[in-house]
């Protein structure tokens, strides 16, 4: 809606549309102790609803944008770090590359023992805070995203641009960090547990995603016998050579924004572009 038309909108309009909410087709979840024919009582009894419900609407669909322009879009903030993120649209969802995916993001720059955190900020001091992961769609019409982090310095801007930009085209290799990140990775699922409404919600967003099962198991078979080697493929596919839309945040007075044009064109935006106010 826009501003104008929100403006318009009264209290009664709000009452009006949260009483005709059970109208259209819903779904409940429930987690407790009554047994289904004590709940189905009690939902007849509370839960007022017609019998033929409306379809809901489908809503307004936004289309990812491709990430290969290399574009940089900067905002002007008063602060005194500097904030980036690379961003770098990936494929659709495959349920096969999510134990390789995990153990990547999780030895890449999950952790502070990974080579994004220990080359950044421990080796050449270049970041505050620094990371790095493949992030998984939570429906099947959206793609992957390779998403890298820095917040630093605004006088370490350059040095630590190139510094990500360099991780990312060549994942720095050690047997000694990788066998950390797969014993905490394999504890962490054999100790997970998913309880009381965790359970629907998992339910239902691997419901949206096509699948039908906890894929945890697999993820830790899969995960006890990878190595290195997959590792460093998966990088090799997907994520080197790879372009990015790299998103800025910091002062003007502290930042060139010289410094972005190597990566592609550089597009200032205001704040009110971004928020909408």
């Amino acid at each position: 809606m826009s501003e104008e038309e929100l403006k318009q909108v009264s209290g009664k309009d709000l009452a009006i549309m949260l009483r005709n909410l059970t109208g259209y087709f819903h779904r409940i979840d429930y987690y407790g102790p009554l047994k289904s024919e004590k709940l189905n009582d009690l939902l007849n009894k509370f839960h007022k609803a017609p019998r033929l419900l409306q379809a809901t609407t489908s809503g307004k669909k936004f289309s990812e944008q491709s990430t290969d322009d290399g574009n940089v879009y900067y905002v002007n903030y008063d602060m005194k770090q500097a904030e980036v993120q690379f961003l770098s649209k990936g494929g659709s969802y495959d349920k096969n590359l999510q134990p390789v995916i995990q153990m990547y993001s999780r030895y890449f720059g999950g952790s502070m023992s990974s080579p994004v955190f220990q080359t950044m900020r421990e080796s050449k001091a270049l970041a505050y805070s620094v990371s790095s992961r493949y992030i998984t769609p939570n429906r099947l019409d959206r793609s992957y995203l390779n998403m890298a982090y820095i917040g630093t310095q605004a006088d370490k801007l350059p040095e630590a641009l190139d510094g990500m930009m360099e991780l990312l085209q060549e994942m720095p290799v050690s047997e000694k960090s990788y066998s950390q990140a797969k014993d905490g990775m394999l504890q962490g699922i054999a100790s997970d547990r998913i309880t009381k409404m965790e359970i629907l919600r998992s339910y239902h967003g691997l419901q949206k995603m096509g699948i039908n099962y906890d894929l945890r198991k697999e993820s830790y078979e899969k995960i006890s016998s990878m190595s290195i080697k997959d590792v460093e493929a998966f990088h090799l596919k997907y994520i080197k050579g790879k372009k990015y839309r790299i998103a800025v945040i910091g002062s003007k007075d502290k930042i060139n924004l010289k410094t972005f044009e190597k990566f592609g064109p550089v597009t200032e935006l205001e704040l009110n572009q971004v928020f909408g106010y």
